[in-house]
């Protein structure tokens, strides 16, 4: 018979805490206890580096539903606890449901977008429709599946399962928030989300706001350029929007002065780009609970997040921008912004931090320096100003006189004026100037002009920001009299605002009245 070898049994069974620090020392050298039964200084067995042996670790206390973490320090620290439980992920059919209902909300509001401009047309139009799904409802949600589906790839490289994001849109046209989709939410808690390191945290919580953003820049330029230069039928007061300066480096070079006009009538991918940028800004704010804040915790470190000394400076920053937003703007989502910035910074403890499995490894330089090149690039270029959009109320204004002159000098019985057609609100108008000379009854003034007709009425049709026209008039005296101001009094008609400009004529070197109508 063969010799078999003895087993050593224990005299009595291993409670949880034995069975747990027997599967650490496998992996681990255990020093000091900081915690009891909870952290120590820890060094890895074997010559491997603490990260490989915590990866090791993990895999076996996974099956026990625990999770070992490890913090820097001179040895760094190791502690366990157990697993965190997060909600169930929806499923697929639900998903699929809720994307879909998104979908249908945002077609709406590209449907109520163009009848802003079409106030002719029945909302579900065929052609309002279909305009609304091409160019507004698909282009926004392929940008989110995008971001979404590279996000999702991107956590699953690291081991984790995070699912799709869920878009969140409503069917409101609103001239503070035209764009219908408001934002995307997360199915996992990033409190109860274990993450391999610090730089999986960083490119996963990047990824999808750096994705809206770019797409959202593309999808602007390209709508910009589809946007027409004339104004459409308006019938009611326009929705503007501010530009980022990406966007203005982009697009200024070849389309000029245009570019102020097409904001204020965008083409439906004009406002799908707009939505997206600015939903991809703002979620790179550094605002806790953003993916940005999550972002900052990469870039500076948890422990550095959570030093006081830290926290302090962070804070004051965060209140000093709530108070700059709330003296410059009363654009309500920049407030509730900072508001809501400033109250989570003031009660940290109220926004969890998110769950860093190996925070002893640190981030490199290159990572660093790439993570916070691209978060300042985006921040900076993608600004969309103190007021993103704003409704333009001297939309239809009639004629604008605010070039013309008031006052002109003139000599030798002869004078000549040069007035500007351009319309004071965005709508373009046409109508017809009538003149009369007032204040120099011996002068015998005539007003001569190649816009005149034989009523002595100048008649100007479809004049708008984009295409001004210039009349000139030449005044000649016929009758030799000592030279005398008079006032030219313009009668001005357009589409039915009716408005009268005086301009007053002074004799060169000739000591006269200020108005040509008092009395010497």
């Amino acid at each position: 018979m063969s010799e078999h070898e003895s087993l050593v049994l224990d005299h009595h069974a291993w409670n949880q805490q034995e069975l747990l620090q027997y599967v650490i020392e496998r992996h681990f050298i255990l020093g000091n206890e900081i915690v009891t039964g909870v952290a120590w200084q820890a060094q890895a067995r074997g010559g491997i580096s603490d990260s490989d042996a915590l990866v090791e670790l993990n895999s076996h206390l996974e099956e026990l539903g625990w999770l070992a973490m490890l913090d820097a320090g001179q040895p760094n620290i190791l502690s366990i606890a157990p697993y965190p439980v997060s909600e169930p992920m929806i499923p697929n059919w639900q998903n699929i449901a809720v994307w879909s209902m998104m979908a249908g909300f945002l077609t709406l509001v590209g449907s109520v977008w163009q009848l802003r401009f079409n106030p002719d047309a029945a909302s579900f139009d065929q052609d309002i429709l279909r305009n609304s799904i091409i160019q507004f409802s698909l282009p926004i949600m392929f940008v989110l599946f995008l971001a979404s589906d590279i996000r999702k790839r991107t956590a699953s490289h690291f081991g984790i399962e995070i699912g799709h994001i869920v878009p969140i849109a409503f069917p409101i046209v609103s001239p503070i928030w035209p764009f219908g989709i408001a934002g995307l939410l997360s199915q996992r808690r990033a409190d109860l989300t274990p993450m391999p390191d610090r730089k999986s945290l960083g490119l996963i919580e990047l990824i999808a706001p750096l994705i809206l953003f770019l797409c959202g820049t593309i999808l602007t330029v390209i709508g910009l350029s589809l946007t027409p230069s004339e104004p459409p039928n308006l019938s009611e007061m326009p929705i503007a929007f501010q530009n980022n300066s990406l966007v203005t480096i982009l697009s200024l070079e070849w389309l000029g002065d245009d570019l102020w006009l097409r904001l204020q009538w965008p083409h439906l991918s004009a406002l799908a780009g707009i939505g997206l940028s600015l939903v991809g800004w703002t979620l790179l704010l550094p605002v806790p609970g953003l993916p940005g804040d999550r972002l900052l915790h990469s870039i500076i470190g948890p422990n550095e997040m959570s030093n006081p000394e830290r926290q302090t400076p962070i804070f004051i920053a965060t209140l000093a921008a709530m108070v700059l937003i709330f003296v410059n703007t009363e654009y309500w989502p920049w407030l509730l912004i900072g508001a809501l910035a400033a109250m989570r910074r003031f009660s940290p403890e109220n926004t969890p931090s998110p769950l860093i499995v190996d925070a002893a490894k640190g981030l490199s330089d290159e990572d660093r320096m790439k993570f916070s090149a691209i978060m300042v690039f985006v921040l900076l270029t993608g600004f969309p100003g103190m007021n993103p959009t704003y409704e333009i109320s001297d939309w239809d204004e009639g004629l604008s006189t605010e070039s013309w002159p008031e006052y002109i000098a003139f000599e030798n019985g002869h004078a000549e004026v040069n007035l500007l057609l351009e319309p004071a609100g965005v709508v373009s108008v046409s109508g017809w100037l009538q003149m009369r000379v007032e204040g120099d009854p011996l002068g015998d003034w005539q007003i001569e002009s190649e816009c005149l007709d034989e009523r002595a009425v100048c008649r100007f049709d479809d004049v708008s920001q984009a295409s001004h026209e210039e009349v000139s008039f030449n005044l000649s005296r016929t009758v030799d009299a000592s030279p005398q101001a008079f006032r030219l009094v313009i009668l001005i008609d357009a589409d039915g605002h009716v408005d009268e400009h005086s301009i007053v004529f002074q004799p060169t070197g000739v000591t006269t009245s200020i108005d040509p109508l008092w009395v010497m």
